[in-house]
């Protein structure tokens, strides 16, 4: 496992497990193709010592891929916010909260 699925498990939204994930090619256990976008992050793939949990602040342009991340955030429980970067120090300061 070398892809997300190394660092998440990861279900399509129809419920299935995905099997493999590379940039927006992602395959689920029926071997069907699910998009990035589609896909939501279950839980860590292993289990670490002390809780994580990722909160994943997606700052980009038109086109910015965020999903990597926000499926990477709900896998740890965490959260995820896309925004722009003339409001980004008012989203810093909003996630400033979280311990």
């Amino acid at each position: 496992r070398s892809g997300l699925e190394s660092l998440v498990v990861m279900a399509s939204s129809a419920g299935r497990i995905i099997s493999r994930c590379r940039v927006n090619d992602c395959v689920d256990q029926a071997e069907q193709s699910v998009p990035l976008s589609q896909v939501i992050g279950v839980r860590l793939a292993s289990e670490p010592a002390r809780p994580v949990r990722v909160y994943f602040i997606g700052v980009g342009l038109t086109g910015a891929d965020l999903d990597p991340g926000r499926v990477i955030a709900e896998a740890s429980g965490g959260d995820v916010l896309g925004t722009s970067v003339d409001d980004l120090a008012t989203v810093v300061r909003i996630f400033s909260g979280y311990n």
